[in-house]
């Protein structure tokens, strides 16, 4: 439900949708618990940029997320072998477009992007993401747009959402449990 109110409140105009891409120091400014909402319509999701590298995690219900990696190239196994020995990070191995191998790292202070959509019946594609610091503690608690008494009075129009967004409620309220979702003011 907690997604349901943001995606009503930026389409209402309550609170601010991104339009433009973001610029970099924009993207310099994503902090735990950022929260974008924007329109496929007004920017397109193959043009969101955030600074970071990510690869896929899982799929809980509607909810993608991904864990931001790192990319530092593979050292020939007779020079060095610091590579193997560096930490016990995850790490996944990939070949680039020049057939290099490079080793892609988990890093430590290890960032999680979630990522949520759902076209509505006007045929609004709309876009939430929510970016955690794991080393960040989970009981930091952020308020929940359901509690928001700046949200309360929003009046949510049913008939625009799929029915299959309001049967994830409770996957969907960690999203905003979990973060802030004010977008930063530019």
């Amino acid at each position: 439900m907690d997604a349901i109110i943001l995606f009503e409140a930026c389409c209402t105009g309550l609170l601010p949708r991104v339009k433009p891409r973001l610029s970099e120091e924009e993207q310099l400014s994503i902090r735990h618990g950022s929260v974008y909402v924007w329109d496929e319509q007004e920017l397109d999701p193959e043009t969101w940029v955030d600074g970071r590298d990510w690869k896929f995690s899982e799929t809980q219900n509607r909810l993608k997320i991904f864990h931001e990696k790192s990319k530092t190239r593979m050292k020939d196994a007779s020079t060095d072998d610091s590579m193997a020995t560096q930490s016990a990070e995850t790490e996944d191995k990939l070949i680039n477009s020049t057939g290099k191998e490079l080793a892609c790292q988990y890093k430590s202070d290890r960032w999680k992007k979630r990522c949520f959509e759902a076209t509505v019946s006007t045929g609004q594609h709309l876009h939430l993401v929510s970016y955690l610091n794991s080393s960040i503690p989970l009981s930091i608690n952020f308020p929940t747009p359901s509690r928001d008494p700046d949200l309360q009075h929003i009046n949510l129009r049913d008939y625009l959402y799929p029915v299959s967004i309001h049967g994830n409620e409770e996957s969907l309220a960690g999203i905003a449990r979990d973060s802030a979702y004010k977008a930063p003011q530019t």
